[in-house]
């Protein structure tokens, strides 16, 4: 792993990870896990039949939009160039386009690092949507952006009516703000 997280080729998957999963570390420190196309391929098969278990026992689960909470696509890079993030956040960022028209928030949003701008930004771009379906690893995430949603109730419909992102709480960084922009 750490030959690869330099760049050296033939780690683990052949050539060089674009990509490394980092873990939530529930059993001790985050690991680093390569992901190359044939992993992120083998990913998607058993995502396939998920989410049409999902269609088949709640038909209107997709009728609206979907609120998907994930970690962040993009957290740190390795000391060879590659991107380190949540797989979460990375697969959400490369959803395929049938899928993408079903997100009521976009994957820029879970790239900003402060957790109350995000839950605030999370809680603007879903409630302009009707939602048909939410779904988080854990309910944490959910439950930040309801608190989102009951605090800053005025400030949402304002920033949705007026098309803006005021954001009441935490910081954007100005890369963060104009990739929402």
């Amino acid at each position: 792993i750490d030959a690869a997280l330099r760049g050296q080729p033939d780690q683990l998957i052949p050539g060089r990870p674009s990509f490394f999963a980092l873990s939530s570390g529930t059993t001790g420190r985050s690991k680093y896990i390569p992901i190359d196309d044939a992993y992120r391929r083998a990913f998607q098969t058993p995502m396939q039949h998920y989410l049409y278990g999902i269609v088949r026992d709640h038909p209107r689960a997709f009728a609206e939009k979907v609120l998907y909470l994930v970690g962040p696509p993009s957290i740190e890079r390795s000391a060879g160039g590659a991107t380190v993030g949540t797989i979460s956040g990375y697969n959400y960022q490369n959803l395929s386009p049938i899928l993408k028209r079903f997100a009521a928030v976009p994957w820029q949003v879970f790239a900003i690092r402060d957790p109350n701008a995000q839950s605030y930004a999370i809680a603007r771009f879903a409630a302009r949507h009707s939602v048909s379906f939410a779904v988080a690893i854990t309910t944490a995430p959910l439950a930040a952006v309801g608190e989102a949603m009951r605090d800053h109730a005025e400030t949402l419909l304002r920033d949705i009516h007026d098309g803006t992102l005021s954001m009441p709480v935490g910081e954007l960084t100005r890369s963060e703000r104009t990739s929402l922009e």
